[in-house]
This record gives structure tokens, sequence and C-alpha cells, in this order.
């Protein structure tokens, strides 16, 4: 991969993973890991230098009907023995793909296995028969050594149902 295709891959997981960020506690994040604002939080608005107090980010009720039916997880065979799922001081225990509106989604607990804390962007691979079915993405934040987060995934591609051969990468990591 030439570096001006690398960086144009790093910028596009960058803002695709931009509200994917997990952390150690499993925990997801709003705009980067952190919590979703209350009413109590300040804003900036960084074009006029102006704040204000954001509203409540409490979920509403909405009129949308419900998805007409919803497959259960689809858990990928786990990795290898020899650590097939490692990548740059990274490594995969487990992952679980979900269909929302009939799109991919998943989970992945990664491992930092660096002696430092470290963040990272990855990006998970689905094949089947050969034939690649799904790309996801997602991103942890400060993960300390030896400590591993649950990732949430997100994808674009049409839902298939697994197994699946996994390939695992990471496209970013600090």
């Amino acid at each position: 991969m030439s570096f001006r295709a690398g960086a144009l891959a790093l910028a596009l997981s960058a803002v695709t993973c931009a509200g994917c960020a997990a952390s150690v506690d499993g925990s997801g994040g709003y705009a980067g890991g952190a919590p979703a604002p209350t009413a109590t939080d300040t804003t900036t608005d960084t074009a006029t230098g102006t704040t204000g107090t954001t509203t409540s980010a409490s979920p509403t009720s909405t009129s949308a009907p419900a998805p007409s039916s919803t497959s259960p997880a689809t858990t990928a065979a786990p990795p290898p023995a020899g650590g097939d799922l490692e990548d740059q001081g990274w490594l995969v225990a487990s992952t679980s793909f979900t269909p929302t509106l009939g799109i991919f989604f998943g989970t992945a607990e990664i491992t930092n296995t660096a002696t430092t804390p470290r963040s990272g962007i990855f990006t998970l691979t689905l094949s089947k028969g050969g034939t690649v079915i799904a790309t996801l993405i997602g991103s942890a934040d400060t993960i300390p050594a030896g400590q591993t987060a649950t990732v949430d995934l997100i994808g674009g591609d049409t839902f298939v149902e697994g197994p699946y051969d996994v390939l695992f990468e990471v496209s970013f990591t600090y």
C-alpha cells in the first residue's frame, strides 16, 4: 500500500470511527470516548468561540416501527492457536456480529499486549468461502498495558449469517 493510500485509509477510518470509541470498562462513547453530554455540560462553538449549555442527551421516543425481525448475534470462530488475530501489539480475544437494520455491527474484545497504554483504530474484514462480505471498524482509547477493551464495530455492508473468516488489522495505533 502506498503512503498516499495508507494516509487516505487512516483519514477515512478516523472520520468514520469518531463516534465508536471503547474503554476498558466496556462503555462505548460519544465522539471519541467521552460520555454523552448531559444538561449541565458546557460546549464551545469553535467557529464563533461562544459557549453554551447542551440539552439533555436522554433517549426520546420515536414513531418509527421496530425492525420486523432480528437475527441473533453471530460469533466468528475463536482465533486459532498462535495468535492469528494479532497485529502491532493488539490481540483479538473474541468477536460477535449482529444485524442492525440489515447491516453489520459488532463487538470485539481486544487486548493491548504492549508495555504502555495505547489507543488504536482497528479494521476487521469478514469473509465467507473466500469472498469478502463485510469490513467493520472500531477504535479504543488509552487502553492500559495488558488490559482488554470491548470495542464497538460499525460497518455498512448487508448482514450475512456466519460463520466467518476474520482478518484483523490495526489501521493506526499510538
